[in-house]
């Protein structure tokens, strides 16, 4: 079981970095990805994303895909981290 984890990290990595790259050009893959929703709903599922892929690389076998696998996750968890924070507190209307 613990040489699907991998595959299922890399699956939701690509699906939390597409939403990321759509977000930036404006495209309707984020609203996709999202399943159309907005505000609270849409943070949620865009952290989901970047944390189910960073379970599941943690929970992978020890190999050099792991290193890869985590560091990448990270990176993407604090991206993810910052936008959402970004959104939740620096678009608040007054």
């Amino acid at each position: 079981m613990k040489k699907v984890f991998p595959i299922i990290s890399f699956i939701f990595l690509l699906l939390g970095y597409s939403i990321l790259f759509s977000m930036s050009q404006e495209s309707v893959w984020a609203s996709i990805l999202t399943f159309h929703t907005a505000g609270q709903p849409f943070i949620i599922i865009f952290m989901m994303y970047s944390v189910i892929a960073f379970v599941f690389a943690l929970l992978s076998t020890k190999n050099t895909y792991k290193f890869v696998l985590v560091s990448a996750n990270a990176l993407l968890l604090i991206a993810t981290g910052l936008l959402s924070f970004i959104a939740i507190f620096g678009f608040q209307s007054a």
